[in-house]
């Protein structure tokens, strides 16, 4: 489900997710220290067929930006949309520099049983 990030703009983080359409779930996002980075966009493309498949790939893109130097985390939590059962936590601290440059320092993974 997670695709690794990629770093296009250094003063933005990108945050791939790719699940099947046809899933009940749905990722929830949040900042600890929102003064320090925040979402600023999100996008969603699936795939593109003249006739759309029912369970078809769509993938996600955030967009963090930084705000002030300082560190935090990301949390992504993967949560079911029929019974809000979390399945899965995704954390990331990230560090913003003075230059407002937003750089991952780690990734930690939590599945929930």
């Amino acid at each position: 489900m997670f695709k690794f990030l990629k770093k296009k703009d250094s003063n933005l983080l990108e945050i791939k997710y790719n699940m099947s359409s046809g899933i009940p779930f749905k990722w929830e996002w949040e900042v600890e220290d929102q003064t320090i980075c925040n979402l600023v966009k999100c996008t969603s493309h699936g795939e593109r067929a003249k006739e759309p498949i029912c369970g078809g790939k769509v993938e996600t893109t955030y967009f963090f930006q930084g705000f002030k130097p300082g560190t935090t985390k990301i949390i992504f939590k993967c949560i079911n949309i029929a019974d809000n059962y979390l399945s899965k936590i995704d954390e990331y601290t990230v560090t913003v520099e003075k230059n407002l440059k937003i750089k991952l320092v780690s990734k930690e993974e939590k599945r929930i049983q």
